[in-house]
């Protein structure tokens, strides 16, 4: 009998997911700061996290390897995040797969990454990537510029709360993350 594996089967779900997001949902994601930001930038993210996290065989097991990784992840992040990147890729139908690709693959190498890695370096890039949320998230708010081109100054102060709710939420978990490895014992504190 033929049968399929758990793995087979959630790429399956990823790829087509990917795919209604990149093509007959791209103009509607598009049309909204906050659709595009949201749900597709960091629901792509999230949906190559869910991947990488199923893929059980991909490992970075090389701490400088790890950290570089990181790096280049949130480098990405702070890229596609860039005014000038936004509008292009709304603008760009080529550009946007470009990052849509882009922005799945970095989630994809998040937790084969992660789970390998030290605590503190955990701490220190998922603190760092609410920290991106949150600046992003004050600097859409609080600017009563328009800081990209192709949406309106109400759509960027919406996109900006929900940015920052966001940020702050990733921060607590880091916060409640940070206290629960604690209480297991497996983090020495040194006095």
């Amino acid at each position: 009998m033929f049968k399929i594996s758990k793995s087979l089967i959630i790429s399956a779900i990823i790829l087509t997911i990917f795919l209604i997001l990149s093509f007959p949902l791209n103009r509607w994601l598009a049309s909204s700061m906050a659709r595009h930001q949201l749900i597709e930038f960091l629901g792509l993210f999230s949906l190559g996290i869910i991947w990488g996290g199923s893929q059980k065989k991909l490992n970075v097991k090389n701490l400088p390897w790890g950290i570089s990784i990181l790096i280049f992840i949130s480098f990405s992040m702070i890229f596609w995040m860039i005014p000038r990147s936004v509008d292009l890729a709304v603008i760009q139908p080529n550009f946007n797969k470009i990052m849509n690709v882009h922005i799945l693959l970095c989630g994809v190498l998040v937790l084969p990454v992660l789970r390998n890695t030290i605590f503190e370096v955990q701490l220190v890039f998922i603190g760092m990537t609410a920290a991106v949320l949150i600046a992003s998230g004050i600097a859409l708010k609080s600017f009563d510029i328009l800081l990209c081109s192709t949406f309106d100054i109400p759509q960027q102060k919406e996109t900006g709360g929900y940015m920052l709710l966001l940020g702050l939420a990733l921060f607590i978990f880091n916060v409640v993350f940070l206290f629960f490895k604690l209480s297991k014992g497996r983090l020495e504190v040194k006095s």
